[in-house]
Order: C-alpha cells, then structure tokens, then sequence
C-alpha cells in the first residue's frame, strides 16, 4: 500500500498535527474511512513522537487519542495551576521567595500553553485537494472539563487526581 501525503496548509507546514507544536517530522499510520484503509505521512513534533505510540500499526483514532492523554499525563502539573489558581490570584499571592516569584510570573502562561496543547485539533484532512471526511475518522468520544477537552473517562479520572488531590 502506497504512503499518502497529506495536504498540510500552509500556515500549518512545520505544526504537529496532535498539539500544535513546532514538528520537522512525519509519522506513517493508517486512516480508515468507510470507503477504505489508507497509509498517510503525518506530521509530528519531538514530544509527541518520544511517546512512541507510532510504534505500533495503528489507526491516526486510536494514535490522536494515546497522543492526548500522554500530554495530558506530562502536562499535569501546569494543568492544575489554572485549576487551581485564577491570574489574579497568583498575582495577588502572599507568596515570597524567589522560586514563588518565578511561578507567579509564568504560572499562568505555563497552564495556557498545556491547555492549548491539550485542546489542539489538527486541520481538516485531505489529499491532493480531496478532503478525509472528518465524520468517517475521528472518533465523536470527547469530554470537556472546566475549559480541557479530553478524549476518554479515563484521561478525566487521572487528571482529576492529579489537579486536586
């Protein structure tokens, strides 16, 4: 089976299409659509390929999904300084020294970054002009929680464990 290329616009060119990361790579996996199974060349950043959940054969669904949950998992901390403080409130904090001084100057960009990263959705997919009917490949299994969209129960429980406890 041939590797396809996708149509990447071009203002995504050099983007990871899973966080939206700077990417200088590509990964083969497999969309599968009603019609039938096709080999793409996808982009990809240093960060999403070290999970090594390519590794495997396996459909760009499930790989969108592992991909988000590891960010998910390595983002956590970050993740919970938006859950846990508002801007304000780091600002306003009595906290001294200067490992504090340090978090309340970059707290709050650090948690909208992994946020971004974690509510990412590449671009719509084609090939040679010809669009991937979204609706045949991506999976309708999502979940939003306080401003985090996540792509499983799972990935939810783990980083509500993680944020408040």
């Amino acid at each position: 089976m041939d590797t396809l290329t996708l149509d990447i616009p071009f203002d995504c060119r050099f983007t990871c299409w899973f966080c939206g990361e700077g990417s200088y790579q590509t990964i083969v996996t497999s969309i599968s659509t009603h019609q039938d199974n096709y080999l793409v060349n996808i982009p990809i950043c240093d960060e999403c390929k070290s999970y090594q959940c390519h590794d495997e054969e396996i459909s760009l669904v499930k790989l969108g999904k592992q991909i988000k949950e590891k960010i998910v998992l390595r983002s956590a901390k970050a993740l919970s300084i938006g859950a846990n403080w508002t801007e304000s409130e780091l600002q306003e904090s009595a906290l001294n020294g200067s490992a504090f001084d340090g978090f309340k100057k970059s707290g709050r960009q650090m948690y909208l970054i992994a946020k971004e990263r974690v509510n990412y959705s590449g671009w719509a997919l084609s090939v040679d002009g010809i669009p991937i009917d979204a609706e045949d490949i991506l999976d309708d299994e999502e979940y939003e929680f306080d401003g985090l969209t996540f792509t499983s129960f799972i990935s939810i429980r783990i980083t509500s464990v993680i944020l408040f406890h």
